[in-house]
């Protein structure tokens, strides 16, 4: 999207138009998930390979020790060791901080024991919903005057619509990575009813 379309001053360029479509329709529609979704993918393939190996190490380093996670009461030592082993990849630090806080939120997953079977596809997961959170959903409330005159509480309650179907997609995304091992070839899921498929759907 050209400068000139930027329509809301803190959200990065490939989120602009989600933004302005969501605005334009006021409407949670499957095409403005589809909008947004589009915009997730291009910064899940922009993070690389690298990344999506690391966060499946770090799964492999909580699952191996399960339960001393569950039944200790001090994690603060377990932490420190998860942050070195990310601050020692190849990483920036902006996705360095992402896959930090998606190993703490998977850590306090495992301890009230609320996780599903595949560590790994939960940490992925965990990451692309931080991802998002933080190119996106955090930044909405950020803008001085949101576009085409829609207010904070309508934008919320249409995130809020979406939500069911963006972590479905997420959780979509995230198994196909965990399969695949790479984010360069990763496709949205094809929308149900729709004739014409997208360059980023999967065709299977």
């Amino acid at each position: 999207m050209p400068d000139g379309d930027k329509v809301h001053s803190k959200l990065p360029w490939r989120y602009q138009r989600p933004y302005k479509r969501l605005c334009e329709s006021k409407t949670s529609s499957q095409e403005s998930v589809w909008e947004l979704m589009k915009a997730l993918l291009q910064d899940i393939r922009q993070k690389g390979d690298n990344f999506l190996k690391t966060a499946q190490l770090l799964a492999e380093e909580l699952e191996n020790h399960l339960l001393t996670i569950r039944f200790q009461g001090n994690l603060a030592p377990f932490r420190e060791d998860i942050d070195k082993s990310i601050k020692n990849s190849n990483l920036s630090h902006y996705n360095q901080q992402i896959l930090i806080q998606a190993s703490r939120n998977l850590l306090k997953k495992i301890q009230n024991n609320i996780l599903t079977n595949n560590l790994k596809e939960e940490m992925i997961a965990e990451s692309f919903n931080i991802t998002l959170r933080v190119n996106f959903i955090g930044k909405l409330p950020l803008n001085q005057a949101h576009y085409a005159g829609v207010d904070d509480q309508l934008l919320q309650q249409l995130i809020n619509e979406m939500i069911p179907e963006i972590q479905s997609i997420i959780y979509t995304l995230s198994k196909k990575a965990n399969q695949q091992g790479s984010v360069k070839n990763l496709r949205l899921p094809r929308r149900k009813n729709r004739q014409v498929i997208g360059m980023d759907e999967d065709l299977s």
